[in-house]
């Protein structure tokens, strides 16, 4: 008996943790957004926005076929990633704009105003800087971004980002703009900035190794002087030769030769 008690009181024990673990996963803590999260959430909803207003203009009005398709293609492209961007912000509590700020919307109101050749030239030149400052931006969050859901979006969406920027400078290359140069071009919608990833320490300079002082040469050592070649010693003179005294006559007479 006690130990059928025992049993019952260990399920039930078991039971209620494991309803508390449940309880505790159910009510977990959304994933942490850091600022540049927020800021690139932010940045996207706008430009995408701006994207797809400004692409409805241009794929309606302007002159040159290759613009008014890349206008189409605008449309098409920011509405999907900006569809991808809300799906995912709902489940990390995000907020994402659906509207241009205010500077694009000055923007799109000058674009409005233009057609032909001037809307062409104008729409072309506005959408590559924007799409350069909107790589930049996606970039920024793929490298640094702390949620790893957002980072995993930029990533994802870069490719298309740096075709859109290739196509637009190609249809820019392929514009006669020369003659529409004389119409003022509208200001680049500026995009939010995102705070700004810290700079990584240089390596300090390792300083230079003095130069080791050259060795003092090794004074040569001095010649020694000649000798002074010691004087020859002058000959002797030779000892004159005495000349032959005369021949001495012989003393007394000479005797005669006997008589034979």
């Amino acid at each position: 008996m006690r130990f059928r008690l025992r049993a019952v009181l260990s399920l039930a024990v078991g039971t209620a943790l494991a309803g508390a673990g449940a309880t505790s996963s159910a009510f977990a803590a959304p994933p942490v957004v850091s600022e540049q999260d927020r800021a690139f959430a932010t940045a996207a909803g706008r430009g995408g926005a701006f994207e797809i207003a400004a692409g409805r203009h241009a794929s309606l009005n302007a002159q040159d076929p290759a613009i008014r398709a890349l206008g189409s293609r605008m449309i098409v492209d920011h509405t999907g990633i900006g569809n991808s961007l809300r799906t995912l912000a709902v489940g990390l509590g995000l907020s994402v704009p659906d509207a241009p700020d205010v500077e694009q919307r000055a923007v799109l109101a000058a674009l409005s105003s233009m057609t032909g050749a001037a809307l062409d030239c104008t729409y072309a030149m506005v959408e590559y800087f924007d799409h350069v400052a909107a790589v930049g931006v996606f970039e920024r969050e793929a490298q640094t971004g702390n949620n790893p859901e957002l980072r995993s979006l930029a990533v994802t969406m870069l490719p298309t980002l740096r075709d859109h920027r290739k196509a637009i400078a190609d249809a820019l290359t392929d514009l006669d703009c020369a003659a529409t140069s004389a119409t003022p071009a509208p200001t680049v919608p500026v995009v939010p900035s995102v705070p700004a990833v810290p700079a990584v320490p240089v390596t300090p300079t390792v300083p230079a190794v003095p130069v080791t002082p050259s060795v003092p040469a090794v004074p040569v050592t001095p010649t020694v002087p000649a000798v002074p070649a010691v004087p020859a010693v002058p000959a002797v003179p030779a000892v004159p030769t005495v000349p032959a005294g005369p021949a001495v006559p012989v003393v007394g007479p000479v005797l005669p030769t006997s008589a034979s």
